[in-house]
């Protein structure tokens, strides 16, 4: 899902005249490499699932793609709209969806024999954390995108998510990341280096 600077860098080439060079490149390779090494964890195989592993991939990468789309052309054509409305607009959305995941986590279910990973309990935690922090984060991005000269250097700036949330992820939760994660983080650390580099010289 966090493959968003790869698409952002393709659109705002004919849509915003962002035109890439070298030192983007190597920015997005690196972020790129870093993000598959980061995803590279100790994940619960679902042999029964078969061809249905694929819809999560398809659905982050739709909606790294949307994201896309939706910053680039609020660069492009919205500067005009007030970013609290559409941020709002954008949370009510978000709120729907957060809601109809918990009714449909929260109804009862047959009994297994193995435990459940994510308690019930939580999930009302999971649905007010994840609506705050869309809210912040989205209000954040639209002000981040229209007041950066690039957007494309906004995107891959945003990717240092990953390795903080991995950072939160070991201090708060006790989920030790692997030495692949940690060499995956370092990359997509380099890669925003480079590309905040790329544009102070620009």
């Amino acid at each position: 899902g966090h493959i968003a600077p790869l698409f952002v860098a393709i659109l705002a080439w004919p849509v915003l005249g962002e035109t890439p060079n070298l030192a983007a490149g190597v920015a997005l390779a690196l972020i790129i490499v870093g993000l598959v090494m980061s995803a590279r964890g100790r994940h619960t195989t679902h042999p029964h699932l078969g061809a249905w592993v694929v819809l999560p991939v398809l659905l982050a990468t739709g909606t790294a793609l949307c994201n896309s789309f939706n910053y680039v052309f609020q660069k492009k054509l919205l500067q005009e709209v007030p970013k609290a409305d559409v941020n709002l607009v954008q949370n009510l959305v978000s709120l729907v969806l957060f809601t109809l995941y918990y009714l449909w986590f929260a109804k009862p279910k047959a009994p297994t024999t193995t435990e459940e990973r994510a308690p019930k309990h939580n999930t009302l935690l999971t649905v007010a954390s994840g609506i705050l922090v869309f809210a912040l984060s989205n209000l954040c991005m639209y002000t981040a995108v229209t007041l950066a000269p690039r957007v494309s250097i906004v995107m891959v700036l945003a990717t240092l998510g990953v390795p903080v949330a991995a950072l939160f992820g070991w201090v708060l939760l006790r989920e030790r990341p692997t030495a692949t994660q940690l060499w995956g983080g370092a990359l997509i650390f380099v890669g925003a280096v480079v590309a905040k580099l790329w544009q102070a010289v620009n």
